[in-house]
């Protein structure tokens, strides 16, 4: 990292790269959580950051990850918003 950190700097053909202007979503999880979002046109010009054409996987995983997170709301009586960050968590 830290050569790339100098050749940004000194290096006049080093290529930076630009976010893109398109704005991003993470559209399954609003349609948990947000459903009424998704009449907002801004909902549908959204990039998805999870769906690609090219590996399509991840998104039908997703239903999966949502049924771990639920069995964990229920079996532990959390909610969902603490389910999905116990294993983040630090009580030190």
């Amino acid at each position: 990292m830290g050569q790339d950190l100098a050749r940004c700097f000194l290096d006049h053909t080093f290529q930076f790269l630009y976010p893109s202007e398109k704005p991003m979503a993470v559209k399954f999880a609003f349609l948990i959580t947000q459903p009424h979002r998704m009449w907002n046109r801004d909902f549908y010009r959204a990039n998805d950051v999870i769906f690609n054409a090219d590996d399509p996987l991840p998104l039908f995983l997703q239903p999966l990850s949502l049924v771990e997170l639920l069995k964990i709301k229920f079996l532990q009586n959390k909610t969902l918003l603490q389910a999905s960050t116990q294993d983040i968590e630090w009580n030190g």
